[in-house]
C-alpha cells in the first residue's frame, strides 16, 4: 500500500504525470485505482448536480454512521442524502473527466426505514459520457427498496436481469468497462474494507459505444419520501487516465519534477550528519533547482495561463487558480528557506566538516508538504491541509 507520503504523493500526481512506483500508461497518462475514504464535497472533486428542485434533498457530508467501527475504511462517516419532501431526488457528480477503460463502484447503504417508498426509493449509480451526443449512455444501475423482501432489487434502465438482495440494506453497485464492453453488477458486502464485495452478480451488458470519449460517473437518490436517508460510502475509481486540463497538466509537469528533487533530498534526510561536500555540491543544488528553476516555471505557467499570454491555454473553470497560486508560493517560500538553512549549515560545518540533519530535515518535509498540497489542489483538492489530503483517499498504481 506504500506509505502516506507516497500515498499523498500519489494523489497529488496520479492525474497527471508518470510517478516513480506507480504503472506508467503509453500517452503519459497514469492507471490508477482512486479509492475515496471521504466523499467530503469540500474536499474531494465532486459537485450536486443542480436540478428542478436542488433542495428537496440534504447533501451531508462525513455523517456518523454507528453501526460501522471502520474508521480506518472511511465507513464510520459516510456521505449521506436525506430527503426534505416527498418525491426527492438529487445526485453528486465527480468534476474531472476521465478517458479509457473503467472499473468504479460505490458502497449503497440504509440505516432506516423511515420514507422508504415501496419499489419507488432508489439510489443509483451511472457512468456519463462527456463525448458525443449520441456517445449513449448513461450506463446507470439502480438499487430499488422493495419493502416485501426487506432488500433491495438491482436493474438497470438499459435492460437485463433484476437481481433481488432479501433482506439486504448495504451493498455494492459495479460498472466495468473493458473497452468493448460495459457491465453493470451489483455485490452484497462481506467486509468493511473498500472492495470488500461478494461475488459481482451480472445486471446488464452492453457493447460500448463510446470507446474514445471522456466520461465520468454520478451517484444520487430518486423517489424518496420525506425523512428517507441513503447513504454513500468508498466511490472508486479505476480508470486509465484523469483529465485535467492543459496547462494544468504542464504545471503539474513541473511540480513532479519539483517533488523528484526533494524526495532525493528527503532520503537523505534519514541519515543524522551528511557531508559538508555531499550537501553542497549533491543536495542543496537539488533543492534549489526544485525551487528556483521547475517551481519558478509553474508559477510563471500559471501567470501566463491567468494573463490570456499568446499561446497559453486558460485554466480549466474548475480550477481554484487562487488557492493554488497561495499553495504554490507557500511551497516556493519553504523551499527558499531549505536552501538556505542548507547555506548557513554548510558554513558553519566548514570544509571536510558534517551537517547534522535534523533542522534541515524539518523545513525538507515542509517543503515536500507543500508541493504535494498545491499539486493535488490544481487537480481539485478543495483544502489546504496535507493531514486532510492524508485522510482522502487511498492511490493504488494499475498494473
Amino acid at each position: 500500500m506504500g506509505n502516506r507520503r507516497h500515498l499523498a504523493a500519489c494523489l497529488a500526481l496520479a492525474l497527471i504525470v508518470p510517478f516513480p512506483g506507480c504503472a506508467v500508461a503509453g500517452d503519459g497518462g497514469l492507471p490508477v485505482e482512486l479509492v475515496f475514504m471521504s466523499l467530503n464535497k469540500k474536499t474531494v472533486p465532486i459537485a450536486q448536480e443542480i436540478d428542478e428542485d436542488p433542495k428537496d434533498v440534504s447533501f451531508k457530508d462525513r455523517q456518523k454512521f454507528k453501526p460501522s467501527k471502520g474508521s480506518e475504511t472511511g465507513l464510520d462517516r459516510r456521505f449521506r442524502m436525506q430527503a426534505k419532501k416527498d418525491g426527492a431526488a438529487g445526485a453528486m457528480v465527480f468534476e474531472r473527466p476521465a478517458t479509457g477503460d473503467l472499473t468504479a463502484w460505490i458502497r449503497v447503504t440504509v440505516d432506516q426505514l423511515t420514507g422508504l417508498d415501496d419499489d419507488a426509493s432508489l439510489a443509483f449509480f451511472e457512468m456519463r459520457s462527456l463525448g458525443a451526443a449520441d456517445a449513449g449512455g448513461p450506463w446507470r444501475l439502480e438499487a430499488i427498496w422493495d419493502a416485501d423482501i426487506d432488500g433491495f432489487n438491482v436493474s438497470s434502465p438499459l435492460g437485463g436481469d433484476v437481481l433481488a438482495f432479501p433482506g439486504v440494506h448495504e451493498l455494492f453497485l459495479v460498472i466495468e468497462d473493458d473497452g468493448t464492453d460495459i457491465n453493470l453488477f451489483a455485490a452484497d458486502v462481506v467486509a468493511e474494507t473498500y472492495n470488500g464485495f461478494g461475488i459481482w452478480q451480472p445486471v446488464h451488458s452492453v457493447t460500448n459505444s463510446r470507446p474514445d470519449d471522456p466520461f465520468t460517473v454520478a451517484f444520487g437518490v430518486e423517489g424518496l419520501l420525506k425523512k428517507a436517508r441513503i447513504y454513500f460510502a468508498q466511490l472508486v475509481l479505476s480508470v486509465a487516465k484523469i483529465q485535467p486540463g492543459i496547462t494544468e497538466t504542464l504545471i503539474g509537469e513541473e511540480l513532479f519534477l519539483v517533488l523528484n528533487n526533494l524526495y532525493f533530498a528527503q532520503n537523505f534526510m534519514q541519515a543524522r550528519t551528511l557531508s559538508t561536500e555531499f550537501v553542497d555540491l549533491n543536495l542543496s543544488p537539488a533543492v534549489a533547482s526544485a525551487g528556483f528553476v521547475f517551481l519558478q516555471s509553474a508559477l510563471n505557467m500559471l501567470d501566463d495561463a491567468e494573463g490570456g499570454a499568446d499561446g497559453t491555454a486558460p485554466l480549466d473553470p474548475s480550477t481554484d487558480t487562487a488557492r493554488v497560486r497561495k499553495g504554490l508560493e507557500k511551497a516556493f517560500i519553504k523551499i527558499n528557506q531549505a536552501v538556505n538553512k542548507m547555506e548557513a549549515a554548510v558554513n558553519k560545518a566548514g570544509e571536510g566538516g558534517h551537517v547534522n540533519t535534523k533542522p534541515l530535515r524539518k523545513v525538507i518535509d515542509q517543503s515536500v508538504d507543500a508541493v504535494e498540497t498545491a499539486t493535488a489542489q490544481l487537480f481539485g483538492y478543495k483544502q489546504k491541509s496535507p493531514k486532510k489530503l492524508d485522510k482522502t483517499a487511498e492511490v493504488f498504481g494499475l498494473p
